[in-house]
C-alpha cells in the first residue's frame, strides 16, 4: 500500500510510474490517460528514498508474509539504484483521477 489507501494499483514501467486509481471506468483508459501525463506539469511531494537491485515489488500489506505469493506481488523492473518516490493526487480526465508515484533515480 502506498500511502494510506488500499486502492487498485497498476505499473507503467516505461514512465516509472505506479497508477493508483481514486476512479476512474477502465483500466486501459486509466493508463492511456496517466501515460500521457507530463511530469514536469506535476506538483509532486518528495517522498521516501528506497534501494533497490533492480527489482521492486508492491505487495497488500493486508496479506500476511508467509501467505505471500509471486501472484499477490506486482513486480516494477529498474535498474539497480536509489530511487526516490515523489506523489501527487491528479485528474486525468473527465471521470478519471489516480494517485501517481514517480520513481525518480537518484544519482551520486
Amino acid at each position: 500500500m502506498l500511502g494510506d489507501e488500499p486502492l487498485a494499483t497498476t505499473v507503467i514501467e516505461s514512465r516509472s510510474l505506479v497508477v493508483q486509481w481514486i476512479h476512474g471506468d477502465s483500466e486501459e483508459e486509466m493508463r492511456r490517460y496517466a501515460s500521457e501525463v507530463d511530469p514536469d506539469t506535476v506538483a509532486w511531494r518528495q517522498g521516501p528514498v528506497v534501494k533497490s537491485d533492480g527489482n521492486l515489488a508492491l505487495i497488500d500489506s493486508a496479506t500476511p508474509g508467509d501467505e505471500m505469493t509471486e501472484e499477490d506481488m506486482l513486480v516494477v523492473s529498474l535498474g539497480a539504484g536509489a530511487y526516490r518516490i515523489d506523489s501527487a493526487e491528479v485528474p486525468l480526465a473527465p471521470h478519471y483521477a489516480a494517485k501517481l508515484h514517480h520513481l525518480v533515480p537518484l544519482t551520486g
